[in-house]
């Protein structure tokens, strides 16, 4: 039987922070709870968070060029995105979510700096927050069913919400009021979708209950059942248990590849730094077949096609103390051309040579005759 690898990116926020009105777009939103994550891995030592377009593809599932583009709309969007929220003691505060951003050129990432009022709410928790595993939103298709099933993650233990007014919920949902303004338009296409996501693809069991004045919908109360999940098998997988081997290139570019990657951080030696860790799957990499088949699986998943690989260890040049191998190695980029065309291009360089010089020779004592 395969090991099951538990979920491991836990997302911990404190209530006041779970149920505040924003407005972040789909990508935005995973985007700033994966930094939730980080934060708290992290040790909560600093403010500033880094997110990588490999971590980000592989939480949530997507290739990577579509997480670099989602931190790329980050870097310009980001800074500018307000939220409100009230504080246990009734205080309402308006802020932002982060009080920087930088992107990291050339590496795929970005470096966000978590905004005071962000930082209180992530680590000023008590009794009162809201937990869950990011693994578990991850096939949503609509940023409406990540918000809504963080509330009903706040009041699973509760078995239900309370009345949640309908014009509240709305900005926790971050639904503009020009949008969805008819009810049937908004249940439909925002709560029924969302609870129907919400009930397929997660440990919860969600339906509601309209709340009326008079002839008009005023609010929703949701009843909330846990469901048992089977623990999802995130080991990455191949079929083919063959041997192969990289070329120098593709050894170096994946291992600093593989170097980033957190399900292989227990894999590192401890006290070593990224730049060790690439070293040191390079070398095993190059090592033996054991260790390749180990790697197998993680190449894989980043991208590297197998049908490319070498049948065979590459051949290695030998090294020469003689100065004049740059000369052969030289000698090897251009096409080999014939002795006999070799020859032809001798004579002819020779005889224009000969022509100029008889020419120049004739203009000479021309010259002098007239003199």
């Amino acid at each position: 039987m395969k090991e099951k690898v538990i979920m491991k990116n836990l997302v911990v926020k404190g209530n006041s922070l779970n149920e505040c009105f924003q407005n972040l777009p789909y990508n935005e939103l995973k985007t700033m709870l994966l930094a939730f994550v980080i934060y708290r891995e992290n040790g909560e030592n600093s403010h500033f968070v880094r997110v990588d377009a490999s971590r980000f593809a592989k939480v949530f599932e997507v290739d990577l060029s579509t997480a670099h583009l989602a931190l790329k709309q980050c870097v310009e969007k980001l800074i500018t995105r307000q939220f409100t929220f009230f504080k246990d003691n009734k205080n309402k505060v308006k802020t932002t979510w982060i009080a920087g951003i930088e992107y990291v050129y050339g590496e795929n990432a970005i470096i966000l700096a978590l905004s005071p009022h962000v930082i209180d709410e992530l680590t000023k928790l008590e009794a009162n927050f809201t937990s869950y595993y990011l693994e578990q939103i991850s096939p949503f298709k609509s940023v409406y069913s990540i918000r809504i099933f963080e509330i009903m993650k706040q009041w699973k233990s509760a078995g239900k919400t309370p009345v949640l007014d309908i014009s509240d919920f709305r900005l926790k949902l971050g639904i503009l009021p020009s949008e969805y303004q008819r009810i049937n338009n908004f249940k439909a296409k925002v709560l029924d979708f969302a609870l129907s996501e919400i009930n397929e693809k997660t440990d919860l069991t969600v339906n509601y209950e309209q709340i009326k004045k008079g002839r008009q919908i005023s609010g929703f109360q949701f009843f909330i059942k846990s469901k048992k999940m089977k623990e999802k098998d995130v080991t990455p997988k191949t079929n083919d248990n063959s041997d192969y081997w990289l070329n120098d290139k593709q050894v170096n570019y994946f291992a600093s590849l593989l170097s980033k990657d957190p399900a292989l951080g227990n894999h590192s030696k401890p006290g070593d730094n990224e730049q060790q860790f690439a070293m040191q799957l390079a070398s095993e990499l190059k090592g033996t077949a054991k260790q390749r088949t180990f790697l197998k699986p993680y190449l894989v998943k980043h991208g590297f096609d197998m049908k490319s690989a070498l049948s065979q260890p590459p051949t290695q040049e030998p090294v020469s103390n003689n100065n004049d191998d740059r000369a052969s190695k030289i000698y090897k980029t251009v096409e080999p051309v014939s002795t006999a065309q070799n020859t032809a291009v001798d004579v002819v360089e020779r005889q224009k040579k000969a022509d100029k010089f008889l020419s120049n020779l004739e203009n000479v004592l021309k010259n002098k005759s007239k003199a």
